[in-house]
């Protein structure tokens, strides 16, 4: 079991860490607390799932038995594993505040850009 980041009880279990999104957050039965994994973890955890297809198909050409498709399953239960202990989970709030912030750095990213474009133009 997992801790709740609101108040610390550990009521969230690996499933429902792993498959938790900000529109289906995992929610803390002591607190009533809702959660979703960091963001970087579905990140990790699609490259990580494209190089264990294509690892187990080249594994598989390998050995020239389909048995190497083995593979990918016991890779993605491993890969499942060591994402939810390395990304922790991360309070509703928590997340829409750094939405905002990376909103608001976007915006001036843009605007830098665009500026920088006209400037260039005009010469």
């Amino acid at each position: 079991m997992y801790s709740c980041p609101h108040c610390s009880a550990p009521t969230i279990s690996g499933w429902r860490k792993s498959s938790s999104s900000p529109f289906f957050p995992a929610r803390c039965s002591a607190c009533g607390g809702e959660s979703a994994a960091s963001g970087w973890s579905r990140g990790v955890a699609a490259i990580g799932g494209e190089l264990l297809l294509w690892g187990s198909i080249v594994f598989s050409l390998i050995i020239g038995s389909p048995f190497g498709l083995l593979a990918l399953p016991l890779g993605l239960f491993a890969m499942t594993v060591a994402v939810n202990r390395a990304f922790p989970l991360v309070a509703i709030g928590e997340l829409s505040a750094a939405r905002k912030r990376a909103t608001k750095h976007l915006g001036i990213a843009v605007l830098v850009v665009v500026a920088g474009t006209l400037v260039l133009s005009l010469r």
